[in-house]
C-alpha cells in the first residue's frame, strides 16, 4: 500500500534526522524488495542512492520517471544472514565461522582487480558473535593492508560518483 510506504519512510527519516542530526542520504529496502512506489517515493524525498538491487555487481544510475538514483549493488553471498543465521527449516546453520570470511575476501580481491567496489551486508544480532567477528576483522586487516582499498560510505561514495551541480 502506497500510504503505508510513505509513513515509514517518512517517519523513518524523521527518526533518523532526530538520532543524527542530518537527513539520510540512502535507503537499503527490508529483504531488498522494492516497488515502483518506492522509487517514486525516494526520488521525491531527495535519497541520493539505493542499495537493494542484485542485477549487477558495479555502482549505476538507475533512472525512473520520477528522478534518478545511484544504486549501489548487494548480493546474498556478501550478506551474512545466509551463513549465519538459524533456519528451522534447513536445520540450522551448516556453514563454519570463517566460510563468509573466505567469499568476502575472494570478493574484494576481484573488487580490487577490476578497481571497483564491494557492499557488504551486516547484521549486528548475526556478526556480533565473537568468533564471528574474529572472521570479520580478518576481512578488515586483510583490506586495511591493501594500499589502494578505501574504506567509504555509501554516502561519501554517491558524492564521489555524482557530477558537480552546475555553476549559477
Amino acid at each position: 500500500d502506497a500510504r503505508l510506504q510513505r509513513d515509514e519512510i517518512e517517519r523513518g527519516i524523521a527518526s533518523l534526522e532526530a538520532l543524527a542530526g542530518e537527513r539520510p542520504q540512502g535507503y537499503r529496502s527490508p529483504w531488498w524488495e522494492l516497488t515502483q512506489t518506492t522509487y517514486d517515493l525516494l526520488c521525491e524525498h531527495g535519497f541520493a542512492y539505493d542499495s537493494s538491487c542484485m542485477e549487477d555487481d558495479r555502482p549505476h544510475r538507475y533512472r525512473h520517471a520520477s528522478g534518478d538514483l545511484l544504486e549501489f549493488p548487494v548480493h546474498w553471498c556478501l550478506d551474512d544472514w545466509p551463513y549465519y543465521s538459524w533456519s528451522g527449516e534447513q536445520g540450522g546453520n551448516l556453514f563454519a565461522p570463517s566460510t563468509p570470511t573466505e567469499v568476502w575476501t575472494q570478493e574484494l580481491q576481484r573488487a580490487r582487480a577490476e578497481r571497483g567496489h564491494a557492499t557488504y551486508t551486516l547484521h549486528p544480532e548475526v556478526t556480533g558473535r565473537g568468533n564471528r567477528l574474529a572472521a570479520l576483522e580478518s576481512l578488515i586487516r586483510a583490506a586495511r593492508d591493501a594500499s589502494d582499498v578505501a574504506f567509504v560510505t555509501h554516502g561519501e561514495l554517491a558524492r564521489l560518483l555524482s557530477p558537480p551541480a552546475p555553476r549559477r
